[in-house]
């Protein structure tokens, strides 16, 4: 059975709401009715041109209904159906973005900032073109102040034009066929900036994702498919993967069951996807990530900078030559550590960590962020924002070498150069020769690395991932990074991929879901792929079931894993474990000794197979088997344990008292050693000193004490309290006495 998404109804609309529902139902008269009554009731200002189009909807569909009213057959029926089921989900759409504009506040400031003449295509054709042309023109005309001047006008007039275009598509009403041809072919023109592209390919994404149009969803998928630029190819894919719909739009729209065909057939854009979907979760894991940061590895870079922080700037500390004859070693041992701190810091970026995020997020305060365009903008020396920057650095290569070679985000890079303009005057001298340097920027990435698409990809949902967390009005938009509210964008569980062949790739993401503690979407992405035949994918959703506590469930799984793979070191483990918590004793002490005999020096398979026995009323050959464990590892304080437990269900009270009393004389006690040793006490008849071992365990289990009576101790273990005489009476009293201080 597929998972079922829940949808934040808070944060749908309520045409969007009618939207959803005519999608899943196919149903044209009861979405008209729907809509007529919504019209009514809304408190929002429905324009005079969506109120004649509901007209021409309601009229179409009138007409077919009194064509079949008269007896005519038509084979063409359920096609014109469909059509005008299409048009209907279509204008839903439209009326969806008109509730939306007029809710949501960055939306209706976006409107202010559109384009006027958005509908004359060669006009946005010429502007894109015009723009590319006249930059190659103004750089011919050489270096004096009059064509610096041109050029300066140039770079603003064009960001105008951006930004003015990104909000327009942001807002576009749903696509014609006729807007899809011209923005497909636009974007995989190469008379225009390819970075001017990509910026559009993010308004688009925001677009889709705020209202599914089918349209601007097929127009990148053939911008990823089609486009030469890396960099517009993984912004385009990125944008299919979140403007996915989430309902069974494949029932209304053929070309969306195609795309999802093409998706899926492809080897390389399955692995792509696969490598997008862990990618979206590394960047979730950005507030983990800078914990271990700030707690393992920033207090070492610090601690060997040589520099002070003072109100007049930052100065360099001077080495103290007393250090040399100290400790002559100090420098080069201080090296070592703070390379292998950076060294571990790469890898963790390696890994596809983000690494920057906490640092930078609080170096979004600029104006520059004030512009939600800016957000998703390639980086450029020449963007007018930057302009106060270069001439400040003037001579430094820094902005350069920032742009060619820094390890960050399109977002971190404006901070960084942003940052950079404000402390230049505080730097000291050598600091700003640095900034000529690559050093300046940290640990950089190879070439080779900077050009794959994978990097590309990740830095991408970087800047994306900023967007949703850091703009001002982030609220106002659906973030695919926030998994608890919208779970829906959660891409590789969508029902459109059931049955797939991207449902090889479910495994794989399923076991890094695992290692990356991701548990809630791990058993989503399970239940989306439910595939038995899969031995491996059946370890995950054991294992997962057993972490949860679900022991009887999980016995069945890890059988089912053995019964496919009788040799299954994990599968042997997880089900003797499994069986232990379920009462099966006898079970797990058999996979235990299987593991044993497979690994013999691996005590603890040892020590679990007799634990097991002991439960088992084994105890006897437990404790034969215990002694020898115990005179092999004497330090061994959890055999030590296990000795005296076995010792005191034998009945050896006395031997089990001496080895609870050697383990109480240690550093580290554990509250169950109190308890036990208060056991032997209270079975010797020294019931004074069993009362103050049941007094210090209830002392050490702390606030845990209030939730865990000793009487449910004592019920757990009756056999073994009845078995040495002690009835239900005494075990009350001594609970008593336990409680009450004054019997001291």
């Amino acid at each position: 059975m597929a998972w079922k998404i829940e949808i934040d109804t808070k944060k749908m609309t309520k045409i969007g709401a009618i939207r959803r529902n005519t999608v899943a139902e196919c149903n044209v008269g009861q979405a008209l009715r729907s809509l007529r009554t919504a019209f009514g009731e809304s408190t929002f200002a429905i324009d005079g041109s969506l109120r004649q189009r509901l007209e021409s909807l309601e009229l179409d569909y009138q007409r077919m209904c009194a064509f079949m009213l008269r007896g005519f057959r038509d084979e063409q029926r359920d096609e014109v159906y469909r059509q005008l089921l299409c048009r209907t989900v279509e204008f839903l759409g439209d009326c969806e973005l008109a509730e939306l504009q007029q809710s949501n506040r960055t939306l209706n400031d976006a409107a202010k900032k559109t384009i006027t003449a958005a509908a004359d295509h060669e006009s946005v054709r010429q502007l894109l073109e015009g723009d590319v042309q006249n930059l190659a023109m103004l750089s011919l005309d050489g270096d004096d102040e009059s064509a610096a001047s041109r050029l300066k006008s140039y770079h603003d007039e064009h960001l105008k034009h951006l930004d003015a275009l990104f909000n327009t598509l942001l807002l576009s009403k749903q696509w014609s066929a006729g807007e899809k041809s011209f923005y497909q072919e636009l974007l995989l023109s190469p008379t225009i900036d390819a970075a001017d592209a990509a910026l559009l390919i993010s308004a688009l994404t925001l677009s889709a994702m705020s209202v599914t149009d089918i349209a601007k969803l097929e127009v990148l998928f053939e911008v990823y498919r089609r486009a030469t630029d890396e960099q517009m190819r993984q912004r385009a894919l990125v944008g299919v993967a979140f403007a996915l719909p989430i309902d069974s739009y494949g029932e209304v729209f053929p070309e969306y069951r195609q795309i999802i065909e093409a998706l899926c057939s492809d080897e390389k854009t399955r692995r792509e996807l696969l490598e997008l979907q862990k990618q979206v979760f590394l960047c979730m894991d950005a507030d983990r990530d800078h914990e271990t940061i700030q707690r393992d590895i920033i207090p070492t870079i610090m601690k060997n900078q040589k520099l002070r922080f003072t109100n007049s700037g930052i100065e360099e500390i001077q080495d103290d030559p007393l250090q040399d004859i100290l400790n002559p070693n100090a420098d080069d041992e201080a090296m070592e550590e703070l390379e292998q701190t950076i060294r571990r810091m790469m890898d963790m970026q390696r890994g596809g960590a983000d690494i920057y995020f906490g640092g930078f997020s609080q170096m979004k305060r600029f104006s520059f962020f004030y512009t939600m365009s800016n957000w998703f903008m390639p980086f450029n020396v020449e963007h007018p924002a930057l302009r106060h920057v270069v001439e400040k650095l003037k001579n430094s290569r820094f902005l350069q070498l920032l742009f060619d070679r820094g390890p960050f985000c399109d977002s971190d890079k404006y901070s960084f150069a942003l940052a950079m303009s404000t402390v230049l005057d505080r730097l000291p001298e050598g600091m700003r020769e640095m900034l000529n340097n690559e050093e300046a920027l940290g640990p950089t990435m190879s070439d080779e690395e900077q050009r794959s698409a994978a990097y590309i990809r990740r830095m991408y949902l970087q800047d994306l991932y900023r967007f949703f967390r850091l703009f001002p009005q982030h609220d106002d938009f659906r973030s695919p990074f926030d998994y608890e509210k919208f779970p829906e964008y959660f891409f590789f569980t969508n029902n459109a991929f059931r049955g797939t062949p991207l449902a090889a790739e479910a495994v794989s993401l399923a076991r890094f879901l695992l290692k990356q503690k991701h548990y809630d979407p791990l058993m989503r992405l399970l239940a989306t792929y439910d595939n038995s035949d899969n031995a491996e994918q059946l370890l995950i959703e054991a294992s997962l079931t057993l972490r949860r506590g679900n022991y009887r469930e999980a016995q069945q799984l890890f059988r089912q894993v053995l019964e496919k793979e009788p040799d299954n070191e994990r599968a042997m483990h997880g089900l003797a474990r499994a069986s232990f918590n379920c009462g099966d004793y006898a079970e797990a002490r058999q996979f235990y000794d299987r593991l044993t005999l497979l690994h013999p020096d691996n005590r603890q398979y040892e020590l679990n197979a007799c634990i097991s026995m002991m439960h088992d009323a084994q105890a006897e050959e437990a404790v034969k088997r215990l002694y020898k464990l115990y005179y092999e590892l004497p330090d061994d304080k959890n055999v030590s344990r296990a000795l005296g437990w076995g010792l005191l269900m034998q009945g050896s009270v006395e031997q089990a008292g001496k080895i609870y009393d050697t383990l109480l004389s240690g550093d580290e006690n554990n509250a169950a050693d109190y308890l036990n040793a208060g056991y032997c006490r209270w079975f010797e008849g020294r019931v004074e000193q069993a009362v103050e071992l049941f007094r210090r365990y209830r002392k050490q289990l702390g606030t845990n004490a209030q939730r865990h009576p000793l009487s449910e101790d004592f019920e757990s273990d009756a056999d073994l309290l009845k078995s040495n005489g002690i009835g239900r009476i005494e075990m009350m009293l001594i609970d008593d006495l336990v409680r009450n201080e004054t019997f001291a």
